[in-house]
């Protein structure tokens, strides 16, 4: 009897393991899906010369889409303190650009997240209370919710138009899905 419990407790030992190894693999998955994702939106297009040869051409597509891709990757330097407030301070005034083109509540939303990790970082809260540890924002982190956002913005074609020939949904419909609410203007 003593043996059966000792190897049960040794299988669960070992499915828990199993799953926490399966849930480290799914995050790096992301992640590299992620840079490879915004690495092709950002890369050189491959034109053919008269002559046979190909040159890479950088486009002002190309270019807006690079610019994000650095933001996105700034966004998730989380060196210092200090680092983290500049990168945040850059990042709202490129969010603020926008907002004057667009008017949408993606935009809004993005701002005021900026501010809250702003105002928090300023107040001297612990990283870990910002990365998702302590759940206080609809269950995700408010780096999290950041990202996920900053990632719907870079995936709209509206905001980069490279982002066009990566969709499957049309890009009216994802404007409507952020359309400013009369609140927001």
């Amino acid at each position: 009897m003593l043996a059966m419990q000792e190897l049960l407790h040794k299988e669960i030992s070992l499915l828990q393991t199993i799953e926490k190894l399966k849930i480290s693999a799914s995050k790096e998955n992301k992640t590299e899906r992620i840079q490879n994702f915004l690495q092709k939106m950002s890369a050189d297009k491959k034109w053919k010369r008269h002559d046979g040869h190909y040159i890479n051409v950088a486009t002002v597509f190309t270019k807006t889409a690079e610019k994000l891709e650095e933001q996105f990757k700034n966004l998730n330097n989380i060196s210092s303190v200090e680092v983290r407030l500049k990168n945040l301070f850059e990042f709202k005034k490129l969010m603020e650009n926008y907002y004057h083109e667009h008017k949408c509540s993606l935009i809004v939303e993005i701002i005021e997240l900026i501010e809250r990790e702003s105002d928090m970082l300023q107040r001297g809260r612990p990283d870990t209370s910002l990365e998702g540890k302590y759940l206080f924002l609809n269950i995700l982190g408010l780096r999290q919710r950041l990202n996920n956002l900053y990632l719907n913005f870079i995936e709209t074609p509206v905001f980069n138009p490279e982002a066009e020939s990566f969709q499957i949904i049309p890009k009216d419909y994802l404007m409507n899905l952020y359309k400013a609410k009369k609140s927001d203007i």
